[in-house]
């Protein structure tokens, strides 16, 4: 039997990060996962995270996935892929022994649990039709393996997994219906539904579905409005024709491994799920099991990372490779960073106007649409200027000085929620006209110099505009930053390039 002195469970953010942190400690690591690729979760997801710049945001998922894979294998933790964590029991001599579903066992001194969560189903009449499927697995199918999961989709939930992997279907080609939410409010960030909203799909919050209907497999959805006790409301039923359903209804953390190894599951009223119980020091009910990511608690993957760095700490101190006190100290700042991301205004802001950018009509001034105050930095962290302040509170929203900005569009292409825009008042030296500037993730891009369909922050079209730019370097990882000359007058409501039918007509 193999002897280690860390086995974690799970190499998603958190599992990685924890096995970087003890091997760079001097412990022997081994981590396991049932999948093929290391990453988890982030191994598909393409969009730029939100966060601390310092750690993670204005980055995609994948680069993440293969970063702290390879900080982690550079540090010396070993990996072991396709192999599934059976079972983990105290053994006679200290520690645990985990049985793989390949056949071996292992004895290890300590164990974190880093499994992650699983999404949860939304029963309806025809949910069972092919057709119906967590946004999880649209993700997977449409990311990881190129498969068009359909044609006209309807989204079921406005968290962020519902309104990101929406997003995410429209980069694919994939028409998005309809996203609706039985919430009176989407739970996600607003910066998100903005981008669905300027590609044109509808979001109808305090709606549910009634019903599924179709033969072989989803031919239409059923949607009715909801009343304040989430009850439908009769005759507001209407019929949407779509031949696929994304159910985006929140994950709840995987406590099977937990329970078998007699770790005390409690409920968190907050998140309203079952967790696994932790001390202050991310270790469970069983001394020696840690617990970190979404195993200990559904968040954001930023906090997966905070969490999986503290519980790798926390696990070499009592594998005596540090002292209590230098562990409290190094986990300090995750801890902090973790009550930072947590810290979420979801008050709407009044947008910035056109007072934002008044000035110098010769160059352009950053406008940043950022309307809630969501932990995120990298606007800032990227301005060469220093002309966008947030401070050390990353929730706070971006204030721009309009005197410093240098229109360089940096904010533009690095804003993980796409709410930076920048606008030269008198473009090619005429007051009639306007620059707009945006970030773009469509394909095809657009050409310099063509004539095009603008749109507004609702998607409409609002008037006839000329490709001023279109900008795309390596820095801005397939991010282009294209720019539309308009009416002045219109430079306020101009947000990006109409995606309707008669758009090129």
């Amino acid at each position: 039997m193999r002897q280690i002195d860390a086995l974690i469970v799970g190499a998603g953010p958190a599992g990685m990060t924890a096995a970087r942190v003890l091997a760079e400690r001097g412990a022997s690591v081994l981590t396991v996962d049932q999948a093929e690729k290391p990453g988890g979760q982030l191994v598909k997801q393409i969009h730029k995270f939100f966060g601390s710049a310092e750690v993670c945001a204005g980055v995609r998922g994948i680069r993440l996935a293969e970063r702290y894979y390879e900080e982690s294998r550079r540090a010396g933790a070993e990996y072991c892929l396709s192999t599934a964590v059976c079972a983990i029991e105290p053994a006679e001599e200290g520690g645990f022994d985990a049985a793989l579903d390949n056949g071996s066992r292992v004895r290890s001194r300590t164990v974190i649990l880093a499994v992650g969560a699983g999404e949860n189903a939304l029963p309806f009449p025809g949910w069972t039709l092919p057709g119906v499927m967590t946004a999880g697995a649209a993700q997977t199918l449409v990311n990881c393996r190129r498969v068009a999961i359909g044609r006209h989709v309807v989204m079921v939930g406005g968290g962020n997994v519902g309104l990101i992997v929406a997003y995410q279907l429209l980069q694919a080609g994939i028409a998005v219906d309809c996203l609706i939410e039985a919430a009176p409010s989407l739970g996600g960030y607003e910066v998100h539904a903005a981008k669905l909203r300027r590609a044109g799909v509808p979001i109808l919050t305090q709606h549910t579905i009634a019903e599924v209907r179709g033969r072989d497999g989803v031919e239409a959805v059923v949607i009715a409005r909801v009343d304040e006790h989430f009850a439908m409301v009769p005759g507001s039923e209407r019929v949407l024709e779509a031949d696929t359903v994304c159910l985006a209804v929140g994950l709840s953390p995987l406590t099977g491994l937990a329970e078998l190894a007699g770790c005390e599951i409690a409920w968190d009223p907050v998140r309203r799920q079952r967790c696994i119980r932790q001390d202050n020091r991310m270790m469970t009910s069983v001394p020696g099991i840690f617990a970190a990511g979404d195993a200990s608690g559904v968040e954001e993957a930023s906090v997966a990372i905070e969490k999986g760095a503290a519980a790798g700490l926390y696990a070499a101190a009592r594998l005596g490779l540090m002292t209590d006190e230098a562990a409290e100290a190094e986990a300090a700042p995750h801890l902090r960073m973790i009550e930072t991301i947590r810290h979420v205004d979801k008050t709407l802001s009044e947008l910035p106007g056109a007072a934002a950018y008044e000035g110098d009509p010769t160059r352009p001034k950053a406008v940043i649409e950022c309307r809630q105050g969501i932990p995120c930095n990298p606007c800032e962290k990227n301005c060469p200027a220093g002309a966008i302040t947030i401070g050390d509170d990353i929730s706070r929203r971006p204030v721009v000085d309009a005197a410093r900005c240098i229109g360089c569009g940096r904010c533009v292409a690095m804003c993980p929620g796409q709410a930076c825009f920048m606008i030269r008042p008198a473009a090619e030296g005429r007051a009639d006209q306007s620059e707009v500037f945006f970030a773009w993730e469509y394909l095809p891009l657009p050409s310099a110099g063509d004539t095009v369909t603008a749109c507004d922050r609702e998607g409409r079209p609002v008037c006839r505009a000329r490709v001023g730019s279109v900008r795309t370097i390596e820095a801005y990882d397939r991010t282009a930053v294209v720019s539309l000359i308009v009416p002045s007058a219109m430079a306020d409501e101009v947000r990006g390039l109409y995606r309707g039918k008669e758009a090129d007509s």
